[in-house]
């Protein structure tokens, strides 16, 4: 602990300026030259001040390194998650089977054809598209493929996917119709959705 000696020319209270390294009465304000003993120990604190500071900082940044890695590791595993529910991260959402589009959108909802319908009309949503992601749509009728239709490829304006399936003799077979939705070639179907043609 730093000496409180009082002062010599008036006997006031004597504090030390530590930025000066003197001492200054408090009454008269007389400076004075500390003692080798007084340096030593003020020495001492300044040293205990900038190792605590330097504690501090320390903290501080092993707190931001672990905040840090806690956010990274969290987006790593959505990211996985993504991947892994998703496949690929594309998503195929909103399905449904219409009589006609007007204007590139359904005009309504279908949930079971006629079997004389011209046509069946898949229309879907679809998220998450990279530029170079393909899709394949496959019509089967009670598990049998009726139609495999090509590749196409994706671009990250894409918004919406519709595919038709058009009758071939007097009537579409009665049954369990199925539609799977293939994205970047998967061995199998990304989504699958099904209806019902009576």
């Amino acid at each position: 602990m730093l000496s409180t000696e009082r002062c010599k020319a008036c006997g006031g209270d004597v504090e030390i300026d530590k930025a000066k390294n003197i001492g200054v009465c408090q009454y008269c304000g007389k400076e004075r030259p500390l003692s080798s003993e007084d340096l030593h120990v003020l020495n001492n604190e300044r040293n205990a001040e900038i190792q605590q500071k330097q504690a501090e900082k320390n903290e501080v940044k092993k707190r931001r390194r672990k905040k840090i890695f806690v956010v990274c590791a969290f987006i790593l595993a959505a990211e996985l998650i993504s991947f892994i529910y998703f496949g690929n991260r594309v998503v195929i959402n909103n399905i449904r089977m219409t009589s006609a589009l007007n204007n590139g959108r359904p005009v309504d909802e279908v949930y079971t054809y006629s079997q004389t319908a011209d046509e069946l009309i898949m229309f879907s949503d679809i998220y998450h598209v990279s530029d170079g992601d393909t899709l394949q749509v496959i019509w089967k009728c009670n598990a049998d493929v009726i139609k495999e239709g090509e590749k196409v490829s994706l671009t990250s304006e894409t918004g919406h996917i519709c595919s038709t399936l058009d009758r071939t003799g007097n009537t579409f077979t009665a049954g369990t119709y199925t539609i799977e939705f293939f994205i970047n070639g998967k061995g199998k179907p990304s989504k699958t959705f099904s209806f019902k043609v009576e």
